[in-house]
């Protein structure tokens, strides 16, 4: 827990002013002298690991800052005063955020869950730094449910596979995600984890052998048409691979079932080109080949994905830039990184969209129903007349489609043409339709169209017309 480990980690991406992160180290130490978790570790080791955990997402020195920070309130409120009047505003903004999402130990359980939710939120709405350090700290946590309770353990460990590692996949935070389905795999069904473990334990002498082979195969193959680019070769993690064996209703039974590849370029052009000399070379699944760099997902992600047939088994292939990939890996959090000039942020549309529902009067069951549609559905995309691309629910309707272009437009919707014919209003969109809203000054919303719009955003929209024209 030397302040070097972490001072170390900064400077992997970092060489300006840290000052601020070692005064919340020492603070944070200080607060937490004498007390210990559960296990019996002095609780400072918690707080220490999700600043290494912030630093390796290479977060700034405030999120950092407030992760070291983030227990002190919670566990020392009589420092409270203390710790405002030493960090800066930015800095207490996000240890309180963290702070005021707890769990509610007195309300009914889905009640629990919406206010919890609620307040991660709107506090990510005051400072998007607030969710990166509550992952982290989910993260660390996850590592000592044997220490909280069997009851408590499952309970936590099915809200982060409910819900925490569902928000992480839609911040785009693809190793936060995965970490936290794993580690709650593994205390909600440890006799199964185990089994998938132990397979792949087993194989991975023969799945590195293969992924080797592979690797200098694809690298031959690229250098020799002129495409300068990596190729890393990965085993699947656990959960991903149990979710695989639940969806296709059978067990793993071969090496290519744990493996896949990726191939990062150095631009755009460069990831057709090598997907270009792959589809020469070897055979390849139609019917899995999509194209994220061309329809980004809405959580930021690009790449292209393929599979291809490779030795008689099916590999899985993603082709990306060395952008995209950082952006797979750390989502939203890869656009606070640090530039000459200050720190660089870009719109995430879900969010945005999700504080805008988060208005909506609605119960804690039909709360539960639409983040369910908002954090698991698959996406589809279609095109606007101009040619520009809108992400969807796999399952929306042309109104979802034109609520999502613009309020108005949903609200004055009167007819809609998909692919130059026109439709119903219930029409199911599909991946590469381009979709057309014809409006009238005179069309509103009706009632019935509740029961067929299938994004929550929709639903808030068309319901607080009706409100205020006092029709529900």
């Amino acid at each position: 827990m030397e302040f070097s480990v972490l001072e170390n980690k900064i400077r992997e991406y970092y060489k300006g002013d840290i000052e601020i992160v070692k005064k919340a180290y020492d603070f944070s130490k200080k607060a937490h002298s004498g007390s210990k978790r559960k296990q019996g570790v002095p609780f400072f080791v918690h707080p220490f690991n999700v600043a290494l955990l912030l630093s390796s997402w290479k977060l700034d020195t405030a999120s950092i800052s407030g992760g070291l920070l983030h227990d002190v309130i919670e566990e020392r409120e009589d420092l409270k005063e203390d710790l405002k009047r030493e960090f800066p505003e930015e800095i207490v903004r996000i240890v309180e955020g963290v702070t005021n999402i707890k769990e509610l130990e007195n309300e009914p359980r889905i009640l629990r869950k919406m206010e919890n939710l609620r307040k991660m939120i709107l506090a990510t709405s005051k400072d998007i730094r607030v969710i990166f350090v509550k992952f982290a700290d989910i993260l660390d946590n996850l590592k000592t449910l044997e220490y909280i309770g069997e009851e408590r353990g499952r309970r936590f460990a099915e809200e982060v596979l409910q819900i925490y590692a569902p928000l992480a996949h839609r911040f785009g935070l693809s190793y936060a995600k995965g970490e936290m389905e794993d580690l709650a795999f593994r205390f909600l069904n440890e006799e199964e984890y185990n089994r998938i473990k132990s397979f792949v334990d087993s194989s991975l002498p023969e799945a590195n052998k293969v992924l080797n082979k592979i690797e200098e195969d694809l690298k031959r193959i690229l250098e020799e048409n002129g495409i300068k680019a990596r190729v890393k070769g990965r085993v699947k993690r656990i959960y991903s691979i149990y979710r695989k064996i639940k969806s296709q209703g059978r067990d793993f039974d071969e090496i290519y079932d744990i493996i896949g590849v990726r191939i990062i370029t150095e631009n755009v052009k460069d990831c057709y080109a090598a997907l270009g000399v792959l589809h020469s070379k070897f055979q390849y699944l139609k019917e899995h080949y999509f194209d994220y760099i061309m329809m980004p997902k809405m959580n930021m992600y690009q790449s292209i994905h393929t599979k291809i047939v490779y030795d008689g088994g099916i590999v899985e292939v993603q082709i990306r830039t060395e952008e995209m990939d950082r952006r797979a890996e750390f989502g939203i959090a890869s656009h606070w990184r640090y530039k000459e000039g200050g720190k660089e942020r870009e719109n995430f549309e879900w969010l945005e969209l999700l504080y805008e529902w988060l208005n909506d009067e609605i119960t804690p069951e039909e709360f539960f129903k639409n983040l369910k549609i908002d954090l698991y559905y698959d996406e589809v995309f279609v095109f606007t007349p101009k040619g520009e691309v809108k992400v969807l629910p796999k399952g929306s309707t042309p109104l979802d489609f034109a609520y999502r272009v613009h309020t108005d437009i949903g609200n004055h919707a009167r007819l809609c043409k998909v692919n130059g014919k026109v439709v119903g209003f219930d029409y199911e969109l599909k991946t590469g339709d381009k979709v057309e809203i014809i409006t009238s000054k005179n069309s509103r919303p009706s009632p019935d169209w509740l029961k067929f719009v299938k994004t929550p955003q929709a639903r808030y929209k068309i319901k607080r017309f009706l409100r205020e024209k006092s029709e529900i």
